[in-house]
């Protein structure tokens, strides 16, 4: 069946077939983004740490979309990134550990890709857009209490 599916890919025109690979490319990005977010909601609640970090995330994006100027507006945009990029850091660390490993076993490649690939997620859930509520000033509100009492305890 793959072998068919390949004959009637490799058939068709070059310009369609780059059109293909970057659609599926697109929908394995969007389709890991969504599950990445999700699963990253429900980890959050398992780890006082993870949780924490989550919290913090949530209170920058709807400190974002609740600040009433350009300067602080662009102040919490540059809060985003400066903590996604700490994700994309250690994912070129993974991606270099993979390299490098993967030229002497090809498992430890394959664990070192995965790292890789597990960081960018995080990195990429740090600077999407939060979840949509109608009221963000009570959202931010009760991610900053909900912050406050996980500080306190």
């Amino acid at each position: 069946m793959l072998e068919t599916l390949y004959a009637a890919v490799t058939d068709l025109p070059v310009i369609i077939q780059g059109a293909m690979g970057s659609a599926l490319f697109a929908a394995f990005v969007y389709v890991g983004q969504r599950l990445f977010s999700s699963s990253q909601r429900k980890l959050s609640q398992l780890s006082k740490d993870r949780r924490r970090r989550y919290l913090l995330e949530q209170q920058i994006k709807y400190n974002v979309l609740a600040a009433s100027g350009v300067p602080e507006r662009g102040a919490f945009v540059s809060l985003l990134l400066y903590r996604a990029s700490h994700s994309l850091f250690k994912a070129l660390i993974w991606l270099t550990t993979g390299l490098i490993f993967g030229s002497v076993e090809g498992f430890l490649g394959l664990v070192g890709y995965f790292g890789c690939i597990y960081y960018l997620l995080l990195g990429l859930n740090s600077v999407t857009g939060p979840e949509p509520v109608e009221d963000k000033k009570a959202k931010l509100e009760e991610v900053r209490a909900e912050l406050a009492k996980l500080d306190e305890a």
